[in-house]
């Protein structure tokens, strides 16, 4: 079942638009990249980690743009928060970083990539140059040790059919000791309503404008609990 969400402005974070394996559609319906032809992703613009959000991704031997353009060309993106919940037994204390992934479900060989695959081989799924990666972060994290909930803003670009990936560390920078982790797939990241201040928006959603005079109502929010290793 897909998960569909209404999401704020061109500021802060989505995911890429999807594109049937076998050759239906391709990215966002279209949107060639400048990368040109590919094998992984990293063909597309040269580099693993240089380029945050990833612009373009790779689909069977073709770059394409990670999110439907905006008016420069560029992928539109949008904000929202992952929102890890955490289980019971786990020592909130030990906790120094999370590692947020916001992946493509289809790899640059046309196959479906699943939350089960991530989460059975959560670390050496990060250099698996078949994942065509819309967005990673690394964020610090100071966790209250009663806390339930820790709740990460990321940015990316728009689109839908997406899987979010959360690790949780000892160290900072996503590396250490893995304490938790968890997966959602089929989460759909769209625009809110244009909105021209707060008041056009169902609160607690705020009107992100950028520096615009009209923006779209956001941020959402996308729960991913969190299970121990």
């Amino acid at each position: 079942m897909l998960r569909t969400l209404s999401l704020g402005g061109l500021l802060l974070l989505a995911l890429l638009t999807a594109c049937p394996g076998g050759g239906d559609e391709p990215f966002d319906g279209g949107t060639l990249g400048a990368g040109g032809e590919c094998t992984v992703q990293d063909d597309c613009f040269g580099c693993g980690v240089c380029r945050l959000p990833y612009d373009e991704v790779c689909l069977e031997g073709q770059c394409w743009l990670s999110g439907p353009p905006d008016r420069h060309g560029d992928p539109m993106v949008g904000s929202y928060l992952v929102i890890a919940t955490f289980p019971d037994e786990l020592d909130r204390n030990r906790i120094l970083s999370g590692a947020i992934r916001i992946l493509d479900k289809r790899k640059a060989n046309g196959e479906t990539l699943t939350c089960a695959e991530l989460m059975a081989d959560p670390i050496a799924t990060d250099a698996d140059p078949l994942i065509n990666r819309v967005r990673t972060l690394e964020p610090r994290l100071q966790i209250p040790a009663t806390a339930d909930q820790s709740a990460m803003g990321v940015t990316a670009g728009l689109g839908e059919d997406r899987l979010i990936f959360v690790r949780i560390h000892e160290e900072t920078n996503g590396v250490g000791t893995l304490l938790s982790l968890g997966c959602v797939e089929g989460v759909d990241i769209v625009l809110g309503a244009e909105c021209t201040d707060n008041a056009g928006c169902e609160r607690p959603r705020i009107c992100e404008l950028a520096g615009a005079d009209t923006g779209y109502c956001g941020p959402i929010s996308v729960e991913v609990p969190l299970s121990m290793p």
